[in-house]
């Protein structure tokens, strides 16, 4: 008989001579039996072995025991003791390397013989997680798609993921559009550069040479119209690009889209193709953090569900619950998980910019009566008093944000802050006065001084900074985990001073 097992649990068995395992983890026949079953009925042994297998996520963190069934006891449980291994067979080739240096050299460990069907198990398991990351999209927002659809990009993951590196199999724009990852040289900036994309796409699916994409009018016609389409919101940019008065983007346009053939004529694949492309990149670059495009995916629901629901299905395919699990766990509002919006990095910069906005208008307010502006200087009053006021998309909608990762002060020290120190956000510091502050602060964590004099070093460098600078910066490079509560709560006071 074998058992599946986790590495870490064979350890134990090692170490104390025994451990319990359940039922489900054992296959009550031979090794030679197995293979042969596998001959006459693979689909039947690929089942066996899904159920059998702990969850892994690489190869050699679950290995198989061959087992002398007579040395078995069984209780409440199925015992197994370390003298009824006969022998150890890792998943995979790769499992066997990686075993390497973690396991004790001494014990007899066979070269894998179920490799093809542990790839089997891999496959059918990474299919059910993009199917489950899609089908808790959908469930956040509400959405419902039909099977046929889920099918569509179901057959697509299938071609891509068990053939990597291969596209010879790919027969539909589908299979091109969910597989490509690459941004060319070429492709400009900008929200252009998905429609760009999915020129590029197009000739992929018929067969053409790529390069040829760049003397089309297509191209071109993006190019000359990446300014006029380019918005902050991925939504507006789109119909800036399908509204456009250049009719020789229109023609290219429209003779793009007669080279798209699709299996569904409910879907706009155009559409489609570029909403993807936009979202797929965007959370490429923002962790995978679905909360930072709620907005963007509800205006597209409420402007096209159809599209909306095809979009997110073929998202939550491509990246899968295990990419995915964070940010939906925080989109479902996870009873485990802390939702404390006032604590944010995000609410602090949008209190200091608040702050900085009330005290220009305040010093405003004593002066315009006693100064008589000049036509110039009323325009430069008028700029600054309108200077937008920094707002995250991550904050926008704080009931629906978890904010237990960006948490960084707590409330008592925000209350305290804000009540003793009413900080001005033109006072600012240089470069050597917030290396003295780091030098001379004694309660910090151990790695704190690391990172904070490196912070300093490589992202402020040269001249003074305010303290919204200082936050800002923070938060574009992500490092608010890494500087801890205190530190950044004491920076506040240093300022304060």
């Amino acid at each position: 008989m074998i058992v599946a097992i986790e590495r870490s649990r064979f350890i134990y068995l090692y170490k104390y001579n025994e451990i319990s395992v359940d039922a489900n983890q054992i296959i009550d026949l031979t090794i030679d039996s197995i293979i042969k079953l596998s001959i006459d009925n693979k689909n039947m042994v690929v089942e066996s072995f899904n159920k059998i297998l702990p969850v892994f996520e690489q190869d050699h963190e679950v290995i198989l025991l061959e087992i002398d069934k007579s040395q078995i006891k069984i209780e409440s449980q199925i015992k197994i003791y370390f003298n009824a291994v006969l022998s150890i067979y890792p998943l995979t080739d790769i499992g066997n390397q990686l075993l390497q240096g973690k396991i004790n050299d001494s014990f007899i460990i066979r070269k894998p013989v179920f490799e093809e069907i542990i790839r089997e198990v891999k496959l059918i398991r990474s299919i059910e997680l993009r199917n489950l990351a899609a089908s808790k999209i959908l469930d956040i927002f509400s959405l419902n798609i039909d099977n046929q659809k889920i099918n569509l990009v179901e057959k697509s993951l299938m071609k891509i993921i068990s053939n990597t590196n291969d596209n010879n199999n790919f027969d539909s724009f589908l299979d091109y559009l969910i597989s490509y990852n690459k941004t060319p040289n070429n492709v400009p900036d900008g929200n252009i550069e998905f429609f760009c994309k999915i020129g590029i796409i197009v000739l992929n699916f018929k067969k053409i040479d790529e390069s040829n994409f760049y003397k089309g009018p297509f191209y071109k016609s993006c190019l000359a119209n990446r300014i006029s389409v380019d918005d902050k919101s991925i939504f507006n940019s789109y119909y800036k690009f399908i509204e456009s008065n250049d009719i020789e983007l229109n023609q290219s346009t429209e003779k793009l889209k007669n080279n798209i053939d699709f299996d569904n004529s409910e879907i706009d694949i155009f559409k489609v193709a570029f909403f993807f492309l936009a979202y797929k990149t965007f959370l490429n670059k923002n962790d995978k953090n679905l909360d930072l495009l709620k907005l963007e995916i509800e205006k597209l629901i409420f402007d096209d569900e159809n599209t909306a629901s095809f979009v997110l299905v073929m998202l939550g395919y491509a990246f899968s619950f295990e990419l995915l699990y964070e940010s939906l766990h925080n989109l479902n509002k996870a009873p485990l998980i802390r939702i404390d919006a006032s604590n944010s990095l995000d609410e602090k910069l949008i209190y200091l910019e608040n702050n900085k906005k009330d005290k220009f208008t305040k010093k405003y307010e004593e002066r315009k009566d006693d100064i008589e502006l000049k036509d110039n200087e009323k325009s430069i009053v008028s700029e600054v008093i309108s200077e937008p006021i920094v707002v995250f998309e991550s904050n926008i909608n704080k009931e629906n944000k978890d904010f237990s990762d960006l948490t960084l002060f707590n409330e008592d020290l925000i209350t305290s802050n804000k009540k003793d120190h009413d900080i001005d956000n033109e006072i600012t510091k240089s470069v050597p006065e917030l290396l003295e502050w780091l030098k001379n602060h004694k309660t910090r964590s151990k790695n704190a001084p690391t990172e904070w004099k490196k912070f300093i070093e490589n992202h402020l460098k040269y001249g003074s900074h305010s303290l919204v600078d200082i936050y800002k910066k923070v938060k574009s490079e992500k490092l608010e985990s890494k500087l801890t509560k205190n530190m950044l709560a004491d920076l506040e006071s240093f300022f304060a001073k």
